[in-house]
């Protein structure tokens, strides 16, 4: 699980310097879990993506994955004044944006509804959350051994 967090990363890097953004990552040496790793991978790298992304210039991100008994759980954090709790209930709607105008030409709306549909595959549950009016946060926990 960390390698594919860390191969996930990867493409954020050059963008999340462009931004200087804040980033700190609490992870463990390894976890290995067994799922499909092309889903796993797709959710990681959607999260992630959109974190850098919607993170304005000079914010914070922040990454734990974690372990006990039989799951794990990867959470996501990162500034994001825009959103509101009515936001929350709504971020997993395909094509829903904030912009209501839509107007954002890097963005369709439809990342976190897919990353939501692999989530269901993997029998893991994704929850987004405001842990603050300025943050946003976004947990994906699931058994360490899918069958």
């Amino acid at each position: 699980l960390v390698q594919q967090f860390e191969s996930a990363w990867k493409p954020c890097v050059g963008i999340a310097a462009e931004k200087n953004l804040a980033v700190n990552f609490d992870l463990p040496q390894s976890l290995t879990i067994t799922a499909d790793a092309s889903l796993l991978q797709a959710i990681l790298t959607n999260l992630l993506s959109n974190a850098v992304s919607h993170c304005p210039g000079g914010g914070k991100i922040h990454a734990t994955i974690t372990s006990a008994h039989d799951t794990y759980t990867v959470e996501i954090a990162n500034t994001n004044p825009g959103l509101d709790a009515e936001d929350i209930a709504r971020l997993t709607q395909a094509f829903w944006m904030k912009d209501p105008a839509r107007t954002r030409s890097d963005h369709a709306g439809l990342g976190l509804s897919i990353a939501q549909a692999f989530a269901d595959a993997l029998d893991t549950q994704l929850t987004p959350s405001l842990p603050d009016p300025n943050t946003f946060a976004i947990r994906l926990e699931g058994p360490r051994n899918i069958g």
